[in-house]
């Protein structure tokens, strides 16, 4: 794929998508995960851990990505208007 890394361990990692090598197991349910950190956000499903804080408001989310899709679509300008209502 032309991806370049300036620590082996980082392409160690990335070898595993294209593998599809899935080495980290869920002691729970079984679930594999290509990466460890795969792993770790799916076991705060089961444990309900939230250590993805809202950098604005505090709301707490299991996983990174519910935490900027939230910052996002919460606290975000919206610098595009509707002409006809208004809205944004």
């Amino acid at each position: 794929c032309n991806k370049t890394f300036s620590r082996n361990g980082d392409l160690t990692r990335h070898k595993a998508i294209h593998s599809g090598e899935k080495n980290h197991v869920c002691s729970i349910c079984g679930m594999r995960f290509a990466q460890h950190s795969g792993l770790k956000t799916h076991q705060n499903t089961h444990t309900g851990e939230k250590p993805h804080k809202c950098g604005f408001c505090g709301k707490a989310f299991g996983d990174p990505s519910s935490c900027t899709r939230h910052e996002k679509e919460k606290h975000r300008a919206k610098p595009f208007q509707c002409y006809k209502c208004g809205s944004r």
